[in-house]
């Protein structure tokens, strides 16, 4: 199945069986985003090996339900295959999930049958706090550089100016155009240079 940033299939698989979809979503990667973190190294062997039961497991997990199996019970099943403890519910909230895996198994590091070694990684809250101020320095940097544009065009573009109306508007149209999406991406590149992901 596609990979889908419609909010329709999450919606109706409260209701019924909707086909599944795993990997990374919009957002996933991107700190602001990431409410919980837990992470095991792995061995080339453990990756691969890992990685193996995990494709099987997409197959043998053609559907999603919010209550039958979702995402927790997707990590869980893959959590367990590695040896690791879980939750008693996989109807908890996601951060709430992964915050307990994580507390379950963060100290058995040389626990017997354990694929990988659990590590700590930085809070969460702190990244996202990180990425936020990140993402708000870009944006008042970003308005500066637009103001200081203007202000240059409009300058140059005086004498003109008064014979012709359409050349004063023009900056502005584009300033109000090099805001939205492109402004966003401009502040997830800042984001990756300056907040390195810790996945």
């Amino acid at each position: 199945m596609a990979v889908t940033e419609s909010a329709l299939p999450w919606m109706v698989g409260h209701l019924i069986l909707v086909p599944s979809e795993t990997g990374a979503s919009d957002g996933d990667t991107e700190d602001q985003y990431v409410t919980a973190r837990f992470r095991v190294a792995l061995s080339q062997a453990e990756y691969a090996k890992v990685t193996t039961f995990i494709k099987d497991l997409q197959k043998k997990s053609p559907v999603w339900h919010a209550v039958l199996y979702n995402c927790n019970a997707f990590v869980g099943d893959i959590a367990r295959f590695m040896g690791m403890e879980t939750p008693s519910s996989t109807m908890l909230m996601p951060a709430e999930y992964i915050n307990g895996l994580r507390d379950l198994n963060i100290s058995r590091t040389a626990a017997a049958g354990l694929i990988g070694t659990p590590v700590r990684v930085e809070d969460p809250a702190k990244l996202r706090a990180q990425a936020l101020k990140a993402i708000e320095t870009q944006d008042k940097v970003g308005a500066k550089a637009q103001r200081h544009s203007a202000n240059s065009k409009s300058e140059a573009t005086a004498a003109p100016a008064v014979t012709s109306q359409t050349k004063t508007t023009a900056p502005a149209a584009n300033k109000k155009s090099e805001s939205g999406p492109a402004r966003t991406d401009s502040a997830r590149a800042e984001l990756t240079r300056l907040v390195p992901t810790n996945n």
